[in-house]
């Protein structure tokens, strides 16, 4: 399967005027587990590293986004087992190799020392893979065209059930990574690009296992590094298990502070099926009644960065009866902790897993755990519920939200694509003018659609689609009819529930003002017009910045800049693409409203 960023539609196909550069798309094969969840943190960071295929190793972290379906996700944090960013990453660069290492292969493993955490600093093993073979063989989290630097390593793991295996280049290593394995042709259990923490892998007891340490030629070459593989020597904590904990009763509008230590935290009794989990220690809620709950890491240090996304009213918690976070993230607390919300829980008892992982998630924390009154559906759920809107001059926002809407009806095909319509509310406006725009600022990747007639015979006049990952979509309309009520209707395309729900809208053009006195009320002027295609634009405003748009008649965006512009200052718009011989809307947004002037391109 693919799945995709965040709007789970295939980015790297739609046109590229319509591209959100932060997204592309992962290919994935095996996913083991449908109740992991994952959380990108840098949004801005384009993940290029997609031409193969990328499995999920359970124990780590894949960079998925917040609005990753909620049935899907049960940990977040930090972006792990993913492909990196091609800036992020070293360049190749030529190095001179020495001698072949003796652990070149698997077959000749160096043996290395299990040792206790708090010993890896100064025991950790020295290495060098920069005179190592090319070797073809690449585990399942990168892929290479010139192949791998690699060594080879093998320990044992005593009376350890998990392991934090911590990877730090040297001299000469420019790209890094590592996969685990239960032998030298056995499966792998973990595998890691560039790891940025101790990875976690969970092991049997007094068993062999292999590491791989590898340098993708593509990327970098191999050099020196250090190699540390511990266990956590601290004793268990009281709430180890979920059975040791006793739940606490929490009313609306109370919130219960937990603190504990992760440190030494173990995997004993915490699932029904502990297969690809990690350690954890436990806390214990009893609702009286529904209740939304936030849960908070703010104030821990240093931070929790990374965290299961689920609670479960069974102990040891069982996947049937899972309930997943709605929406999470780690901007609320300000200090890079993660805040984690799930929605409407019912009445009942719940253990709340806190994960462990050294580096991202491990020693003291401080937890709050909030309940806040259920959520209802909003009003506007139904086209019967269509909040009135009334055209102004200007846009005024209108707030709203989409969160626990449902569907009114299937989602239309809008700018090529169709999306999920499973979360739509709606507005009416009555036509004053035969010209109005609607507009809808959103967070989400949201879809737009106009309609005519009543509730019951609703007939679809145009839709917009046109930017993803949030932004504003509008739609501007020149044949309606004064004195008719029109619908419109807005949904995230996305199936999964949004991070945030909000927006704002608004409808324009008043009763009686139409573009064309909307023109001579403008603070600047249109010329030619008629135009061969040059549109120019003359500003009589005070000096600030300005949002141009050029629209054509459907409410399709064709060109849009933002700049500054002062009294008398004159600029030509240049559209990406040749204006086709037709009318355009060209929009003027600044400190004193919005306004809208016609052009005719001959």
């Amino acid at each position: 399967m693919e799945l995709y960023l965040p709007s789970s539609r295939p980015m790297s196909d739609r046109p590229t005027a319509h591209r959100d550069p932060r997204w592309t798309s992962l290919p994935m094969t095996r996913i083991q587990d449908p109740f992991r969840m994952f959380i990108l943190n840098q949004l801005s960071e384009t993940m290029t590293r997609t031409t193969t295929l990328l499995p999920l190793s359970l124990t780590a972290m894949l960079a998925l986004g917040l609005n990753a379906s909620a049935q899907d996700r049960t940990t977040f944090g930090e972006p792990r087992h993913a492909f990196r960013n091609a800036a992020s990453r070293p360049q190749p660069s030529m190095a001179l190799r020495g001698t072949t290492p003796a652990n070149d292969e698997c077959a000749n493993a160096e043996t290395i020392a299990l040792v206790t955490l708090d010993a890896c600093a100064s025991g950790a093993t020295p290495g060098n893979s920069g005179g190592s073979d090319t070797s073809s063989f690449v585990p399942s989290c990168d892929g290479s065209t010139l192949g791998l630097q690699d060594v080879w390593y093998t320990f044992n793991s005593g009376s350890a059930s998990a392991v934090y295996i911590t990877l730090t280049p040297g001299e000469g290593m420019t790209d890094f990574g590592l996969a685990v394995f239960d032998g030298c042709e056995g499966t792998e259990l973990a595998c890691e690009v560039v790891p940025d923490a101790a990875v976690s892998v969970a092991v049997d007891p007094a068993t062999e296992y292999t590491i791989q340490i590898f340098s993708n030629l593509d990327w970098g070459t191999g050099g020196a590094f250090t190699l540390c593989v511990a266990y956590d020597n601290a004793p268990a904590p009281a709430n180890d298990n979920c059975s040791s904990v006793t739940p606490e009763a929490l009313a609306i509008g109370n919130t219960i502070t937990f603190t504990g230590t992760t440190a030494g935290a173990t995997i004993d009794g915490d699932f029904v099926d502990p297969t690809d989990r990690v350690a954890a220690v436990w806390h214990g809620i009893t609702l009286s009644t529904c209740a939304t709950l936030t849960v908070d890491f703010c104030g821990t240090d240093p931070a929790f960065t990374n965290g299961y996304g689920i609670i479960g009213t069974d102990c040891p918690l069982d996947d049937a009866s899972l309930i997943t976070f709605t929406t999470a993230n780690n901007t609320s607390c300000g200090d890079d902790n993660y805040t984690i919300t799930y929605l409407n829980v019912p009445a009942g008892t719940y253990y709340l897993p806190v994960w462990s992982q050294v580096g991202v998630a491990y020693g003291p924390y401080t937890m709050h755990v909030a309940a806040t009154a259920c959520s209802v559906a909003p009003a506007n759920d139904d086209c019967t519920g269509a909040i009135a809107m009334t055209p102004t001059t200007t846009c005024t926002p209108v707030a709203g939200t989409t969160l626990l809407a449902t569907e009114s009806m299937p989602a239309e095909v809008c700018s090529e694509w169709t999306g999920t319509a499973d979360d739509d509310v709606w507005y009416s406006f009555v036509a004053s003018n035969t010209s109005h725009t609607i507009a809808v600022t959103t967070p989400f990747d949201g879809v737009l659609a106009l309609y005519r007639s009543d509730c019951g015979a609703l007939q679809g006049i145009t839709c917009i689609d046109d930017v993803a990952g949030g932004g504003e979509e509008t739609i501007t309309v020149d044949t309606l009819t004064v004195g008719n009520t029109y619908y419109y209707r807005l949904y995230s395309y996305s199936a999964a529930a949004s991070a945030d729900p909000t927006f704002t809208t608004c409808v324009t053009g008043p009763e009686g003002t139409g573009l064309n006195e909307m023109a001579r009320n403008a603070n600047w002027s249109l010329y030619p017009n008629p135009s061969k295609g040059t549109l120019n634009i003359r500003y009589d405003g005070a000096f600030e910045q300005v949002r141009i748009e050029v629209l054509d008649l459907s409410g399709r965006m064709i060109h849009e800049e933002v700049r500054y512009m002062g009294n008398g200052q004159s600029l030509t718009l240049r559209p990406n693409s040749h204006l086709a011989t037709g009318a355009y809307n060209v929009r003027l947004t600044n400190s004193v409203g919005r306004t809208t002037q016609r052009v005719v391109v001959e």
